[in-house]
């Protein structure tokens, strides 16, 4: 089944628990975006609504029930999710959805509730859905899907089942994508990008600002490897117009080339994952430090956590800037 690429273990033990008849009223499913959450949580829901399932209780992916469920439009699966991007899950929505937690299933004997991107539900919203994740009714089960369950409330994760997705390695991703009509070049920057998400690595395929990313990290260096200053950093990467998703995308190649000149003064390897033109990689370990490279690689860190948190981008980008001017002005260290 290619849709559980990389989340094999999870589903699992999600068939098990519905093969032996013990699932549990709520799942918390953890992982990054793109790592497979709602497939996962939808197959569950069509192997528990299935019409033909196998010897082993997995959903024959074929029948009305499954075909609906994977779409997105079974009866008695409810989808929640914010309306908005960006925005929370209002207590409207919960209980809106929890209305149907005491209505007779319509097609089959489960009802099902899958809530999409749940660290973003509101205090009172997940104070809303805690009775009915207590007590689930017969036959209900609740998947709460989210990407950092930290910002879920203790209460909350204490009465799920806590499973989690595991991102792709970079050989499971190039195996994943090698019928792309893609370049070899691209599909580097892609997989680096992707940080073992194929989702975000088929949302990437379609964005051609990726083509220039890696030319935006290469000018940054370059005026770094000039001694230029914070104008100059700032007309490669303007602070004004700058976007966190422009950030998201520039940032993981930063790093990885910054891994690239560790690995090369510390070991001495000459087998790049971000540098194609091993002399660039000479002259810039030649003017960066290892000590000099790791604090910027933790200041790429610092910034793409800040950018992800709805941090003001202009300060946040305008002090990145300020780090890496200043890196070139002082006195080399020994490596």
């Amino acid at each position: 089944m290619d849709l559980l690429i990389g989340n094999r273990p999870i589903w699992n033990t999600l068939l098990s628990a519905i093969r032996e008849k013990r699932v549990a009223g709520c799942y918390l499913i953890e992982g990054a975006d793109g790592t497979g959450k709602l497939t996962v949580a939808r197959l569950a829901a069509a192997a528990l609504c299935c019409t033909a399932p196998g010897d082993d209780a997995s959903p024959c992916l074929s029948c009305h029930s499954c075909i609906s469920i994977l779409t997105g439009n079974h009866i008695d699966v409810t989808e929640v999710r914010p309306e908005e991007e960006g925005k929370r899950i209002s207590v409207e929505q919960i209980r809106e959805m929890l209305r149907f937690t005491h209505i007779t299933s319509t097609e089959g004997e489960w009802r099902i509730f899958i809530i999409d991107e749940s660290q973003n539900m509101k205090k009172e919203s997940q104070n809303a859905l805690l009775k009915s994740i207590e007590e689930p009714g017969n036959k209900t089960v609740f998947f709460l899907l989210t990407n950092d369950k930290t910002k879920l409330l203790p209460t909350v994760r204490s009465r799920a089942v806590s499973l989690r997705t595991t991102p792709l390695s970079d050989t499971e991703m190039r195996l994943a994508l090698e019928q792309e009509k893609v370049g070899p070049e691209r599909l580097n920057e892609i997989i680096l990008l992707a940080n073992g998400s194929l989702g975000k690595a088929r949302e990437l395929m379609a964005d051609e600002l990726i083509l220039g990313f890696r030319k935006v990290v290469l000018d940054y260096f370059l005026v770094i490897m000039n001694g230029g200053g914070f104008t100059k950093l700032s007309l490669v990467i303007p602070p004004a117009t700058t976007t966190r998703k422009d950030l998201a995308l520039i940032l993981p190649l930063m790093k990885s080339a910054l891994r690239d000149l560790i690995c090369y003064r510390t070991e001495g390897s000459t087998s790049p994952n971000f540098f194609t033109d091993l002399k660039f990689l000479r002259d810039l370990s030649s003017i960066l430090s290892v000590p000099e490279a790791i604090k910027l690689f933790n200041t790429c860190d610092n910034l793409l956590r800040s950018a992800e948190q709805n941090v003001n981008v202009f300060s946040a980008l305008s002090g990145f800037h300020l780090i890496a001017q200043n890196l070139t002005k002082e006195e080399k260290e020994p490596f």
